[in-house]
């Protein structure tokens, strides 16, 4: 797979940006890798590209802006180094990839508000998301359990649906009260989506045990606990989305646990990646949430594989118009 990194921050100018994208190609084979960079300092970035062991292209300005030129010398450099995967190194590139999720068949977009998630953003990143994608419904995503924190997150423009994801909350009658709260401060503006983890995650710190379980829980009870926890907030909610563990792992639960009442009304999360897709969609879940198993790096989302996977969720799907 080749790739092409497209970015104003690159060395030898010295900064945070910078020197994180020069460590993330580094981790690539360097036959691989192709950039197209802005130019901060001519004699400086020739003597830079000249030790580099992979191609840099320099645009011959401090900046390179979304301009007609920009975009054609892009191509040309597309073309003639047979790329597969194109990566922007800043805020607007998110929003590219937006676009291109949605071109490929996508019906919403998650943004998540987790600062310890390699996905997260600001609140100022995901008004620049959707305003280059207002096609595409979005879905704000975080552990808070702080009613005020989901009303900001609410009121921004776009946004459709608040997926909480914090840890079961000790007692269903705790659950019912976290999701009603919610509700009221923001006043209904989105959807709620409830987060729910089927494999009872057990001795982690902040997580609390789920209904029914105990420290020794083995796999069926954790099951059992994650299924009670699911119908015990179904009725509170727009939806559910059961994953695995508390979620952002990439690993998957047993699909087979799934309520069979309940799937109408769930996404399916966790460990989804191009090899298991259509065991997935044979769930018989209302969607699927798509995320690490679609990447190249963390954070990144891989066109081609989201092209993929919805050219496999159509000819699953053929007479569907929603795939």
């Amino acid at each position: 797979m080749r790739v092409l990194l497209v970015t104003n921050d690159f060395p030898p100018t010295i900064g945070g940006i910078q020197s994180y994208l020069r460590d993330f190609i580094s981790t690539l084979p360097p036959q691989d890798v192709v950039v197209f960079a802005s130019t901060q300092d001519t004699a400086a970035a020739a003597n830079w590209d000249g030790q580099a062991a992979y191609r840099v292209y320099r645009w011959p300005r401090r900046i390179m802006l979304p301009t007609p030129a920009t975009v054609r010398r892009m191509r040309q450099i597309i073309r003639a180094e047979n790329i597969d995967v194109v990566w922007f190194g800043a805020a607007a590139p998110l929003a590219l990839m937006a676009r291109a999720a949605r071109a490929a068949g996508a019906t919403h977009g998650g943004l998540i508000f987790e600062q310890a998630s390699p996905r997260a953003i600001t609140p100022t990143t995901a008004r620049t998301i959707i305003a280059a994608e207002p096609g595409l419904k979005f879905v704000a995503v975080s552990r808070s359990i702080n009613p005020e924190e989901w009303a900001e997150l609410a009121a921004i423009p776009g946004i459709t649906a608040l997926q909480i994801h914090s840890p079961y909350q000790g007692s269903n009658d705790a659950e019912h009260a976290l999701i009603d709260a919610i509700r009221q401060a923001t006043d209904n503006r989105a959807e709620i989506w409830r987060a729910v983890s089927m494999t009872g995650p057990t001795g982690t710190t902040g997580t609390a045990n789920q209904p029914g379980e105990s420290d020794q829980a083995g796999p069926a009870s954790q099951a059992e606990a994650g299924q009670e926890w699911a119908r015990a907030v179904a009725d509170r909610v727009d939806k559910l989305v059961l994953d695995a563990g508390d979620g952002g792992s990439g690993t998957s639960f047993n699909w087979e646990t799934i309520p069979a009442e309940l799937a109408g009304k769930t996404l399916l999360a966790g460990g989804i990646h191009p090899q298991n897709l259509v065991e997935a969609l044979a769930a018989g879940t209302a969607g699927l949430d798509l995320n690490s198993g679609f990447e190249y790096a963390p954070g990144k989302k891989d066109t081609g594989a989201l092209n993929s996977a919805f050219d496999i969720i159509r000819a699953y799907y053929p007479h569907d118009p929603r795939a």
